[in-house]
């Protein structure tokens, strides 16, 4: 029978207290391959941002072991007829302990920057290196002696552990809830994020609302289609909901901090010039190479003497005297198309129309600065599961029926519980010059302001990217003739003789009839709307499409001469001042954007998100409306 030695060791940690561990998982702690990781920071270039963020891979590594082991014992306190046994507890511990060990310098920055620039990979993964580190460490410490000693079995348990660091529960069996503990692949909750939230919350000095610990005494095992999960307590669904949130916040205000994600910039330039003398690159396949990549390496470029480090240390310099290229603005992007998914394409069409948008408000301002002069960068923040809906990977029970589990019902979350779940921002920087003068600063900031300006309106034209609306000839969209659009179509006759089906991919689209705008009804956003809907007849057949015309836009508010949005109304796409004719507004309907509105003789506005609003709100602001204007626009 296996025995769990009670010889542990006991640390103190900053976040979970006094941490007992067993002697084996102590064996590797005091390995030269997990000390590295204490010279390995948590957040990379966050800590030049946040200064209290200097916490290491090391902690945070020992932190998942213990709430790997943590876990495990509240499942054999639950479910003692799973049987889990003390060696399987302690595989998954050493997978909790093992799993950043291929880690390099700076964390993210190395992971997600420079591996795929210099590979040419899409995505670089830590996993891979994790586990050639794992294999190395065990070899080059005798360390499977040490687990034949806790009567283990080496290669078996090896094995193991390497699936159980990648999440790989393929061959699993009815074992597969204990891959879901430290790499969940499944739905993302598992014990290394509920270390990192608490740690990495703790030192950056952001709350944290969500309570590990509770969730951890409700985990149970659930069959769910053939295969064991590990499920939760139905009452728990606002704190798992907390948990995401917390992704979400920690993300938008500190991993992908607009300051934190040009000094990764920076880094990684300054790594991808000094790999042309260390060959950073080809180390990584060379574990006895690849140990010594740590954040010192940070040091050997920043005070190196080399004439061909000349570039990066000068970078890295840059970074430490905080001679950083400025935000120029940040904001949401809307729906694209589907060929514009793929991030890089996204950058690459952003850069042209920037480009073109730079050219625009020079000719018309007068500035001087280029396109060249800035840097665009795509960032994407979601949830942990791009736009999955992380609720609908997970699986609860219910204290009436512990065996059965079941997804969690709308009503049982919070109504707050997002609509959506990933989003995508656009950050463009302004790359000043190294000259400090007082006269060049002047300028600099100057064009600083002329860019933020040129920024807004290039949000306006919703940053250049094209829409999409198809008109389909009948019903069968997937047989017949159609006619797609980015952007604006004049004469829609001459494309199609008829039109059964609009539907809108993306964008916010207004219908014309000989340039006029018939109908409200005539406004389209994402959505399929049928002839019976959009024409003048339910017949598509007696619809020719004379005369129609569509056209995307940005921004749309309708203003109506009665409440509840009847009456007389008029459509407006940009800033307008009403004529002196035109009826008093009564009512609003904001189709896309964010509108005040304001009177000539009065300074203060009203603003509108979308929605459709009867005077009674604005009208002890505003109390007759004559100017109409553009804000934002909001996703």
């Amino acid at each position: 029978m296996f025995v769990l030695n009670t010889d542990v060791m006991v640390f103190n940690d900053s976040i979970h207290g006094h941490v007992e561990l067993h002697p084996l998982l102590v064996k590797i702690i005091d390995t030269l391959e997990f000390q590295r990781l204490r010279n390995i920071k948590q957040l990379g270039g966050v800590y030049f941002v946040y200064p209290g963020a200097s916490h290491n891979r090391f902690e945070h590594s020992i932190g998942v072991a213990h709430l790997a082991g943590c876990l495990i014992d509240s499942l054999k306190v639950n479910q003692p007829e799973l049987d889990i046994t003390d060696r399987e507890k302690l595989c998954v511990q050493i997978a909790g302990l093992s799993r950043d060990l291929g880690h390099g310098p700076f964390s993210k920055m190395f992971e997600k920057r420079f591996i795929p620039e210099v590979l040419n990979v899409t995505e670089g993964k830590h996993s891979e290196l994790t586990v050639q580190m794992f294999h190395y460490m065990i070899k080059n410490n005798g360390l499977k002696a040490e687990m034949k000693r806790y009567e283990m079995n080496p290669d078996d348990d090896c094995r193991t552990i390497e699936n159980l660091i990648k999440g790989c529960s393929e061959n699993a069996g009815d074992r597969s809830f204990l891959y879901e503990i430290t790499e969940n692949k499944w739905n993302g909750v598992d014990v290394n994020k509920f270390d990192y939230f608490v740690r990495d919350c703790h030192h950056l000095g952001i709350s944290n609302s969500f309570d590990h610990k509770r969730l951890m005494k409700f985990v149970r095992v659930c069959k769910v289609n053939k295969k064991n999960h590990i499920c939760f307590n139905d009452k728990e669904a606002d704190n798992i909901y907390e948990m995401f949130r917390t992704h979400y916040n920690l993300h938008r205000q500190a991993y992908q901090h607009k300051t934190v994600s040009i000094i990764e910039i920076m880094m990684n330039n300054a790594y991808i010039e000094a790999n042309k003398v260390f060959n950073f690159s080809e180390d990584l396949n060379e574990m006895e190479k690849y140990i010594k990549l740590t954040d010192n390496t940070f040091e050997k470029i920043l005070y190196s003497t080399e004439v061909n480090l000349k570039a990066a240390r000068t970078i890295l310099e840059n970074v430490m005297k905080r001679r950083l290229p400025k935000c120029v603005g940040e904001s949401r992007l809307p729906g694209t198309n589907d060929d514009l998914k793929d991030k890089k394409a996204l950058e690459k069409k952003l850069k042209e129309t920037w480009k073109t948008a730079v050219e625009k408000w020079a000719e018309c301002n007068g500035t001087g600065f280029r396109a060249d002069d800035f840097m665009i960068y795509v960032v994407e923040m979601d949830h942990g599961m791009k736009s999955i809906n992380p609720f609908t990977k997970i699986y609860f029970y219910n204290k009436e029926d512990t065996q059965k589990a079941t997804k969690i019902n709308s009503h049982q979350v919070s109504s707050f519980l997002p609509k959506h779940f990933h989003e995508r921002l656009v950050r463009v920087y302004y790359q000043k010059s190294s000259d400090e003068t007082e006269q060049n600063s002047v300028k600099e900031s100057s064009e600083l302001e002329n860019a933020k300006a040129c920024f807004k309106q290039w949000g306006k034209t919703r940053f250049g990217l094209p829409g999409c609306i198809i008109f389909f000839e009948t019903s069968d969209v997937d047989k017949c003739k159609s006619l797609k659009c980015d952007s604006e179509c004049q004469d829609l006759q001459r494309k199609l003789k008829m039109c059964n089906t609009v539907r809108v991919d993306s964008g916010t689209w207004v219908l014309y009839k000989n340039k006029k705008v018939v109908d409200s009804k005539h406004i389209l956003k994402k959505g399929c709307y049928d002839s019976l809907t959009l024409w003048e007849s339910p017949d598509p057949e007696t619809e020719h499409l004379d005369n129609w015309s569509c056209k995307m836009h940005t921004n749309v508010i309708i203003l109506y001469e009665k409440k509840n949005c009847k009456g007389r109304w008029t459509v407006i796409t940009d800033d307008f001042h009403l004529p002196d004719d035109h009826f008093q507004v009564c009512s609003c309907w904001v189709v896309k954007g964010m509108w005040m509105l304001s009177s000539r003789d009065i300074g203060d506005g009203f603003v509108l998100n979308e929605g459709m609003y009867n005077s009674d709100i604005w009208v002890d602001t505003v109390p007759n409306v004559t100017l109409v204007t553009y804000i934002a626009d909001t996703i």
